[in-house]
């Protein structure tokens, strides 16, 4: 070691005085260490409500241009300060020791004074504490901490392997020793603080990271100029003549009166942090023991006694004339010693050996010794006590509740009017202490046993004639304390283990009555089903919860941050918390005054009777309510179709005479706009209620809906930038802008906006998009964050009429809705122009959603992603026309034109469409085409189309329960060689053309479907529909109409069915079957043909008719009801020549076997020479 240099780790600590080795400039030399920040393991601090001297820096309050200034000024300068300056000021010294497998974090809390109160009063200048925390280095978890007091050798708490990096340090009031505790209830979970601290945990709580931390550096240490205490201070000792008049008979009593025990015992300052050997050594810190606690406080006794002592043989003038000697012997400080041994028992519970001792022990406030008066005896040392200590009985292994904790019932001391005899029966004075009032009483004689030390029983016996009590009391953490005695009347037996690690238990048994008490240990079930949505009102939050069992309290906290068990006492408690409901219960509380736009998160505990305290529950979270308190600007709409809507969301109607609507070009301020007009009279917003104002394309006739007022009829708001703004009176007319931004009521601006807007200026939105507030009334005041874009503009006025007006131009590129929020949904079309879901986009729309096309020149919908309306059978989708009362043909149709697969139309409605329109350069008349597309389509209703319900082109959709009615023309049409959708189950009713048609070498399936009162049920050319069980009634014709110019060029089946086929043919034309393509009627099928003048059937292919025994196939009279009921609704009669023939061209072919000719003519097959027809007559 160099000259000069003093090494920190060999300073000796011997009582209040630090030996250095080594002399001259002293330089601290530091190891760097690769640690992390030790604001990351800080610990948060609480205090108790009467705490003067908080943590400070000691180079603020005793060094004055690098040099030491006395205690005397040092406090002065601290107590000229508020509390609120003194918690600014508060500050947190560190260091980080690197001990191998750990750093130790060492946060150092200097106290400007230390002022401790109590039975043992310790007052001194420069208090310095600790609290270290150990950390493994390569877990960065925390093994212990370990908090300090009185020099680090007593009153030492540990924790180990905390959850929370950031402990609790409870700091006792001018004491400054400390508990570590991982829970903020304000509860030392550590007896032996307890006992020995001023507590109530009432004062100031201050976070890891609300107080300055700074680190013992070398520079920092050097400017103490070496000095390792501080040495300009007093050491404090007894003031004696505090309450002394000078009168010499005073003086003497005073020596042996209560107060003269109470005096402050004084002493010097501790050494500087960096001065103390557990600066560098952090493993000699340890629990506690008895030992240390008597070493201090004997040694703490001695300066006391030396100071009192060499103080009062100086007073030889104010023992003048007295029969006392001037001289004052170390004898007269007996009873000091006795003091200084009942404080060595309150301190740690236990006492030195060879000595029967007196005992004081309450938890909270220790009771006052007391001598007798001047008047009485003063006896040479004072006689046995008898205490009497009724405790509420606990439970092993269980801490005190903390309300019940240390509140005795009664508590009585008596002392003896004089000698030693553990046998004497001699009355004396008794003190009772009840409610903290002290009353003196008349005793009898006692009887105490009692056993205090470690390894040894100290015993002292007496009997009481009237009353003996036996009490059994275990203080000590490794041993027992006990006290024994008879009593006549009735007996008594009290166990009372206070140990930290035996648990406490209580018996009692009674001559007349017997009874154990059981305490409750199980806390309440935690809350696992807490709930948070915004309030009612602006800036609350509403929680709500089932109540638990046993819950008698709720302690609700909140942060800004999630919740977690480590950081459940960083979290902020509210107040006024609900009392507990019945178990099962729901229970709503709302939190107010929280910051619009923040996002909280909310958990809870609760508790029962005993002070059981739950488990933390789920965690909540949600943002305040920025409901606005007067009318907002809602939505607005730019481009071609302007509007301005207002909301009021208060729950007054808001008169608007008076109030004037502005526009203003982007820089423009607030008394300049470039638009301003005054509301009309008696303009009114209701509660909860809207106003339309109605600018370009929305004036009193605008073709969606009605608007309140059309302020103008052309374009007036910018596309790109601007702002629109409603006040109270004329913005125009104010003197400054500042005036008349205090006129607005509210303000929207959007792009390059200069002046007028809220926050920020909104995003604009695309063309033929509108921007709207994200949630109806709330207002953040930020127009950036307020308002979106919405793709499709929802105005509505004040009689509720809504609609969201659905552009021409509008692609919907990705997964949309349309609510029924919504609805209805207004679209608009044009020549070329459809709003369209693209592909890769899905539509979804809810139920009860109304649709209205807008245009019936055009289609109103165009879908190539895919379309889902899916709503039920109480709340259908409705698609219809923008007119008040629709009619057929008001609007045209929506299109499905290459659409992805998966769309539905699911209890759907269309209606009053199939107007003629164009589409590439297709004629569109039916309310529905499907195009190279498949769509499922169920318990809908397709009715009063001018012309068809759908259209199939090339489409294998599923058509089911579904009703067709009062469609202009044929309900659905089938059409191309791709198609093969699959229509059954449906109701085609009162069409004014047929039921289906089925097209141009469509195969669809149709089954199990109902025809009644249209012209056909359904109509065959040139196709392969799959039938089987279609019912027909009403109709023009009830049967399967095969059209004359049908031409088969692929094999096709006709199967039996309940209605009959029905061959239309004419001159030169009848349904044919083309060479090399087979015709197979099936047994049972029913044919009829049409015409007794035409050809029914022309075969140049062939023709395989085979019937069977029972189900023959039949050729007959369309009159004929015999076979397939009644085809042509007549009663006419059927006669031979009712149809003409079967014609077999050259080269044909025809297998026919098990056939009914009826009602033909008299050569029914026409049979080619050429021919090859076999007839088979079974």
């Amino acid at each position: 070691m160099k000259e000069g240099e003093i090494n920190l780790r060999r300073v000796v600590i011997v009582g209040f005085f630090i030996i250095c080795l080594g002399a001259g400039f002293f330089i601290l030399v530091l190891p760097a260490l690769a640690a992390a920040p030790a604001i990351n393991y800080a610990p948060n601090l609480r205090f108790s409500s009467g705490e003067k001297y908080f943590p400070a820096d000691p180079l603020e309050f005793y060094y004055e241009n690098g040099q030491e200034i006395s205690g005397e000024i040092a406090v002065l300068k601290y107590n000229n300060l508020t509390i609120q300056e003194k918690l600014n000021k508060l500050t947190v010294l560190y260091h980080i020791e690197d001990e191998g497998d750990e750093l130790v974090y060492e946060y150092w809390f200097f106290s400007v004074f230390n002022d401790a109160a109590g039975l043992i009063k310790n007052k001194h200048y420069g208090d310095w504490e600790s609290v270290f925390v150990f950390v493994d280095k390569s877990a960065n978890k925390v093994n212990k901490v370990i908090g300090t007091a009185h020099e680090r050798v007593i009153f030492d708490t540990e924790i180990y392997a905390p959850s929370s990096n950031h402990i609790w340090a409870y700091i006792g009031e001018g004491s400054h020793a400390n508990c570590v505790d991982e829970e903020n209830d304000g509860y030392c979970n550590f007896t032996k603080w307890r006992r020995g601290e001023k507590w109530d945990g009432n004062g100031p709580q201050v976070l890891y990271n609300q107080y300055n931390l700074k680190e013992i550096t070398l520079e920092y240490v050097t400017q103490f100029n070496g000095a390792t205490i501080l040495t300009d201070v007093p050491i404090l000792g007894i003031n004696f003549l505090e309450g002394v008049d000078g009168n010499i008979t005073n003086l003497v009593d005073y020596l042996f009166s209560e107060e003269f025990y109470k005096k402050d015992w004084g002493g010097g300052p501790p050494p500087h942090a960096w001065a103390q050997s557990n600066y560098y050594e952090p493993e000699e810190l340890r629990p506690y023991s008895v030992q240390m606690a008597k070493e201090y406080v004997l040694d703490k006794a001695n300066q006391a006694k030396e100071t009192a002592v060499g103080w009062l043989n100086n007073l030889g003038a104010l023992f003048s004339g007295s029969k006392q000697s001037a001289g004052i012997s170390a004898a007269l400080f007996t009873p000091m010693e006795e003091l200084i041994e009942q404080a060595n028992l309150f301190f740690t519970g236990a006492e030195p050996a060879e000595t029967t001792k007196s005992l004081q022990l309450p938890e909270t406030k220790p009771a006052p010794l007391i001598l007798p008066s001047s008047a009485e005896a003063k006896p040479a040392a004072k006689e046995p006590i008898k205490e009497e200590i009724k405790i509420a009985p606990k439970e092993a292994g269980k801490e005190t509740p903390k309300e019940t904790e240390g509140k005795p019932a009664e508590k009585k001391i008596y002392y003896g009017d004089g000698g030693n005899s553990a046998g004497n029966n001699n009355g004396g004075a008794s003190v009772s202490v009840e409610n903290g009032e002290t009353v003196l009483e008349e005793a009898a004689t006692t009887t105490n046993e009692i056993i205090l030390d470690e390894d040894a029983a100290e015993t002292a016996t007496s009997t009481d004639e009237i009353a003996t009590t036996t009490e059994e009391i275990i203080l000590d953490e490794d041993a027992a304390e006990t006290a024994t005695s008879t009593d006549e009347i009735a007996t008594t037996t009290e166990e009372i283990i206070l140990d930290d690690d035996l648990g406490e238990t209580a018996t009692s048994t009674d001559e007349t009555a017997t009874s154990t008490e059981e305490i409750d240990l199980t806390p309440p079930p935690a809350v696992s089903d807490l709930a948070a949505e915004y309030g009612d009102s602006r800036g609350a939050v509403a929680l709500s919860w089932t109540a638990p069992a046993d819950a008698v309290e709720y302690i609700i906290r909140y942060a800004t941050s999630s919740i977690a068990s480590s950081t459940w006492d960083l979290a902020i408690d509210v107040s006024g918390e609900p009392t507990p409901g019945a178990v099962g219960e729901t229970e709503n509380f709302t939190i107010n005054g929280l910051d619009i736009g923040q996002t909280y998160y909310f958990a809870l505990k609760s508790t029962d009777e005993s002070g059981n305290i739950s488990e933390m529950s789920n965690i909540a979270s949600s943002s305040p309510s920025a409901l606005a308190e007067s009318v907002v600007i809602s939505e607005v709409q730019l481009y071609d179709r302007e509007f301005v809507e207002l909301y009021n969301p208060t729950g007054q109607e808001v008169d608007l005479s008076g109030w004037y609507w502005s526009y203003f070009s982007s820089d423009r301020d607030w008394n300049e706009p470039y638009r301003n007009k005054k509301f009309p009279a008696g303009a009114a917003i209701a509660a909860g209620g809207y106003y339309l104002i109605g600018l370009n394309g929305f004036g009193a006739n605008n073709g969606f809906i009605e608007v309140d007022w059309p302020a103008y009829s052309s374009s007036q708001l910018g596309n790109y930038d601007g702002s629109v703004a409603i006040f109270s009176s004329d913005p125009s007319s104010a003197s400054s802008s500042a005036e008349a931004e205090g006129l607005a009521i509210d303000a929207l601006g959007w792009g390059n906006a200069q002046y007028v807007f809220k926050g920020g200026p909104a995003v604009p939105p695309e063309q033929y998009r509108s921007l709207v507030r994200r949630t109806a009334g709330w207002d953040t005041g930020d127009n950036n964050a307020d308002f979106i874009a919405k793709d499709w503009p929802n105005p509505t006025n004040s009689w509720g009429d809504s609609a969201t007006i659905v552009s021409d131009k509008i692609e919907i590129t990705q997964d949309s809705v349309w609510d029924l929020a919504g609805s209805p949904y207004l679209l608009e079309s044009n020549s070329g122009d459809y709003p369209t879901i693209e592909t890769g986009a899905v539509l979804t729309v809810e139920p009860g959603v109304i649709v209205k096309g807008a245009n019936k020149y055009y289609p109103s919908l165009l879908v190539k992603g895919v379309l889902k309306a899916e709503g039920t059978s109480d709340s259908p989708i409705i698609f219809t026309a923008n007119t008040s009362t629709p009619a057929s043909g008001d609007w045209s149709g929506i299109v499905f034109d290459g659409a992805e697969a998966g769309s539905v139309l699911n209890y759907v409605r269309f209606e009053s469409g199939g107007y003629e329109s164009f589409y590439k350069p297709k004629i569109i008349n039916e309310m529905l085409r499907i195009i190279d597309s498949d769509v499922t389509v169920s318990n809908s209703i397709f009715e009063k189309s001018a012309k068809g319900a759908i259209y199939l082109e090339n489409s294998n959709s599923l058509i089911f329960k579904t009703t067709f009615s009062q469609n202009g023309s044929t309900a659905i049409v089938v059409f191309g060689s791709l198609s093969a959708p699959t229509i059954e189950n449906c109701r085609f009713e009162d069409n004014g053309g047929n039921g289906i048609d089925v097209l141009s070498g469509a195969a669809p399936v149709i089954a199990n479907n109902v025809f009644s009162d249209n012209f056909y049920p359904l109509t065959i050319r040139s196709s392969y529909p799959e039938l089987g069980g279609n019912e027909a009634s009403g109709n023009n014709l009830n049967g399967i109409a095969v059209e004359q110019d049908s031409f088969f060029e692929k094999d096709a089946i006709w199967k039996a069915d309940s209605l009959a086929y029905i061959l239309f043919s004419g001159s030169g034309q009848a349904p044919t079957v083309a060479t090399g393509t087979v015709l197979t009627i099936e047994p049972g099928t029913v044919i009829k043909p049409y015409s007794p003048y035409y050809t029914a059937l022309k075969i140049e292919g062939e023709l395989v008719a085979e019937g069977a025994i029972g189900t023959p196939i039949v050729f007959t009279s369309l009159k004929d009801d015999d076979y397939a009921g009644d085809t042509n609704n007549s009663t006419s009669t059927p006669a031979d020549g009712d149809w003409k023939d079967i014609k077999f061209a050259a080269g044909s072919r025809g297998r026919l076997s098990q056939i009914i000719f009826r009602y033909g003519s008299d050569n029914v097959l026409d049979i080619d020479a050429l021919a090859e027809v076999v007839l088979k007559e079974d």
